[in-house]
């Protein structure tokens, strides 16, 4: 049976996290991590429904707040993101993916068991919260955890 799809209104700050499998690095050399950036800006200016308010690239994973126009529009921008990015990783290392779930180890595993069943994404929200009080959008931060489904 299929996920129900989420709600993410407009006008709410969202903090998106991306992990690459398993907690693999997934930027190894500056020119990694610029190459992100690059795709991270094509894809605000493709999709400008999404204000990217703040970003952090670490070696195995990214943060960002960001702000949608309206319903929808965050998730059509993080499918452009990060299909755009991991294409491009996997051209450049000529590479095509991670192999089956059951190569993650049974830690990652665990790790991602623990956090559904906590209901809240993996990550550290002090920077969130910290960079939103910053930018002036901390009231307008959603909790932590998924966005409410429809229906």
């Amino acid at each position: 049976m299929p996920r129900a799809q989420c709600v993410a209104p407009g006008g709410d700050v969202y903090h998106v996290l991306n992990r690459g499998v398993g907690r693999m690095t997934i930027f190894n050399k500056p020119e990694d991590y610029q190459a992100f950036i690059n795709v991270l800006v094509e894809t605000c200016v493709r999709r400008p429904g999404v204000e990217l308010l703040a970003y952090c690239v670490m070696p195995n994973h990214w943060h960002s707040l960001v702000r949608p126009r309206r319903g929808g529009d965050l998730s059509e921008f993080m499918r452009l993101l990060t299909v755009t990015h991991t294409q491009r990783y996997h051209a450049h290392y000529r590479t095509a993916g991670t192999g089956p779930v059951s190569a993650l180890g049974e830690k990652a595993l665990e790790s991602v068991r623990t956090c559904n069943k906590r209901g809240r994404p993996m990550g550290e929200a002090g920077w969130v919260e910290r960079t939103a009080a910053k930018l002036g959008v901390g009231s307008f931060l959603r909790p932590r955890g998924r966005p409410k489904r429809e229906g």
